[in-house]
């Protein structure tokens, strides 16, 4: 029988696949966050520049308030909030500037996250985070409704690198019996440089979403160099038949296998619900520079750092490519 619509026609996922899902095609890409300046001094100077007038999005977060509280009250809300946000303005960058110099000397870190308080500025509803990272110093940008869209856009205008926090190889999973996915990690994950046991927990733990099985620790040494490895599955955990509970949902880990839907009911927009259509989904092997323990991956911030993890994820692409 030829299912049109999975959600409607399938009220649980099959019992058995008519086969596994194998590694189509490999993708290669780069995570990369944070503006790297070089001193405590440029991180300054590069704060100033994104609360002037030059960076495209920066308020992108005022103007979303402005009107939002124009459609509900009228001009009167709106120039309220700009009387009140020009009182703020007032020393916010000096204030701002002084603090993140003091503590980026002092401790190398750095941290504020702006509400209310910054109305009248582009840190508006916006978290800064600065971190020194080998003699670089790292600026991360997070502002309500756009995320690190401006952050982007202060690199751009600065014209300064993005530090790279992990590269990584994606390895497009057939689609079986028309709508599903039924990957065994042990098989399509055997070139990798890592043993069976480390994957044991893994099937459960994605297949949940995290709430049980086990996500490991791993690291590997390529040309001398060791480096952290993670090991995700880009699929829609999600997909459950219509009108279906929580818990309904058609992604389950069976042994070393993680089987589910092979769809999406999203238009490309993000916005748009659509009937379902076929849609690939990807183990996705990424490398970083390790961290101590117990705490999160280093990013790359030299250009020599940075070819060395891109090489590393090259070597594990190679290594889950269908030979």
């Amino acid at each position: 029988m030829t299912i049109t619509n999975p959600e409607k026609e399938c009220k649980t996922t099959p019992e058995s696949f008519s086969e596994e899902s194998k590694i189509t095609n490999v993708e290669t890409a780069d995570y990369r966050r944070g503006i790297i300046l070089d001193s405590p001094e440029e991180f300054a100077r590069a704060l100033i520049v994104y609360n002037g007038g030059s960076v495209e999005g920066a308020r992108a977060t005022q103007n979303n308030l402005m009107g939002a509280v124009g459609d509900r009250g009228g001009g009167m809300g709106a120039t309220l909030l700009l009387l009140g946000g020009a009182r703020n303005a007032d020393g916010f960058t000096e204030r701002l500037t002084q603090e993140a110099l003091s503590e980026l000397q002092s401790s190398g870190r750095f941290h504020r996250s702006f509400d209310y308080d910054a109305m009248g500025t582009n840190f508006f509803k916006t978290t800064v985070n600065g971190k020194k990272v080998g003699d670089k110093y790292v600026l991360e940008l997070n502002a309500a409704y756009v995320g690190s869209a401006p952050e982007n856009k202060l690199a751009e205008t600065l014209s300064k690198p993005m530090a790279l926090v992990n590269s990584s190889a994606k390895g497009r999973l057939s689609v079986v019996d028309g709508w599903w996915f039924n990957v065994n990690l042990e098989d399509v994950l055997q070139g990798l440089p890592i043993s069976k046991k480390q994957l044991k927990g893994l099937p459960n733990y994605i297949a949940s979403s995290g709430y049980s099985g086990e996500r490991p620790e791993m690291t590997f040494k390529h040309e001398e160099q060791k480096f952290s490895l993670d090991i995700g599955l880009n699929a829609d955990g999600y997909l459950r038949p219509e009108d279906g509970e929580h818990g309904s949902d058609y992604m389950q880990a069976r042994g070393k296998n993680i089987v589910g839907g092979a769809w999406t009911t999203w238009a490309d927009n993000g916005n748009d619900r659509i009937a379902p259509k076929v849609v690939q989904p990807a183990v996705v092997v990424s490398v970083s520079l390790p961290g101590e323990r117990y705490s999160r991956p280093v990013a790359a911030v030299t250009e020599e750092q940075m070819k060395v993890v891109q090489s590393a994820r090259n070597y594990l692409a190679d290594s889950i490519r269908a030979k």
